[in-house]
C-alpha cells in the first residue's frame, strides 16, 4: 500500500512539473497600448444661413459627447482671423460657444485661437481636442502562430495574450485607464459627520430599513 502511494505521489510531482512555464517566456505577455490622439471637427460657416451651417449639428453634438466621455485637455476652438466674411464667421463664434455652454462644456475648459484662412471664402471654425485611442501592440501583428502540436516542452506560445490585449483595448471605455488613474470625487464631509454623531451617540450608523422592504419571497405564484 505504502509503494502504491509512493507511485501516485511521484506521478502528480511529474504532472505538476509539466505546467511549469519556463521563465524565457513567462510574464512578458503583450498588453494593449494606448497611443494620443486628436479629434477634429470643421465646422461649415453659411452665409445664407448667417453662422454654422445647421446641417452639421447633429455631427458637432455627437463630437461634443465624444469630448465630454473620453476628452482630455481642453476643448479647442478656432477661428479664421482673415475671412473675407467677417461677420458670419462672428454669428458662427457665437454660436459655437452657446451650444457648448448648453452642452455643460463651462469656458473654462474652451480654448480660443485664431487661425490664418488666407482671404478663403466662408473659413469654417476648427474644433478639436485630444483624446486617447486603445489598440493591439505591433509586436501581434508581426508575430506568427506556430505548430501548437508540435510543442513539446510546454512553452507558452509567442502570441500568448495578444487576444486578451485585442480584448482589453476593444472593451475599455477611454483608453486613458490604461495609462494612469481616474480623478476621485471629493469625500462627502457632511455625511461623514452624521455618521459620527450617531456613532457617538450610541445609535446606528446603517440604513434603517423601512416597512416595505422584506426578504419574505413572494407566495403569490406557486
Amino acid at each position: 500500500m505504502l509503494k502504491q502511494s509512493l507511485v501516485l505521489a511521484a506521478a502528480a510531482i511529474a504532472l505538476a512539473g509539466c505546467y511549469t512555464m519556463p521563465e524565457d517566456r513567462a510574464g512578458a505577455w503583450p498588453r494593449a497600448e494606448v497611443r494620443q490622439e486628436t479629434a477634429r471637427m470643421d465646422l461649415q460657416v453659411s452665409a445664407e444661413e448667417g453662422g454654422i451651417a445647421w446641417a452639421q449639428m447633429g455631427t458637432f453634438s455627437q463630437f461634443v459627447n465624444f469630448y465630454k466621455s473620453n476628452g482630455h485637455g481642453p476643448f479647442v476652438l478656432s477661428y479664421p482671423d482673415r475671412s473675407t466674411n467677417s461677420r458670419v464667421t462672428a454669428a458662427a463664434l457665437q454660436e459655437a460657444r452657446a451650444f457648448l455652454d448648453s452642452q455643460g462644456i463651462a469656458p473654462q475648459r474652451i480654448a480660443e485661437g485664431e487661425y490664418d484662412a488666407q482671404g478663403q471664402p466662408n473659413a469654417p471654425l476648427i474644433v478639436s481636442f485630444m483624446h486617447y485611442a486603445a489598440g493591439v501592440p505591433e509586436e501581434c501583428a508581426l508575430m506568427e502562430w506556430e505548430n501548437v502540436a508540435m510543442e513539446v516542452d510546454n512553452r507558452a506560445q509567442p502570441r500568448f495574450g495578444c487576444f486578451m490585449a485585442a480584448n482589453m483595448a476593444a472593451m475599455i471605455g477611454d483608453p486613458y485607464d490604461l495609462v494612469g488613474p481616474t480623478e476621485t470625487a471629493p469625500r462627502d464631509a457632511g455625511r461623514i459627520g452624521v455618521q459620527m454623531d450617531a456613532w457617538r451617540a450610541g445609535e446606528r450608523t446603517g440604513a434603517t430599513r423601512g416597512d416595505d422592504e422584506s426578504g419574505t419571497v413572494s407566495t403569490a405564484v406557486d
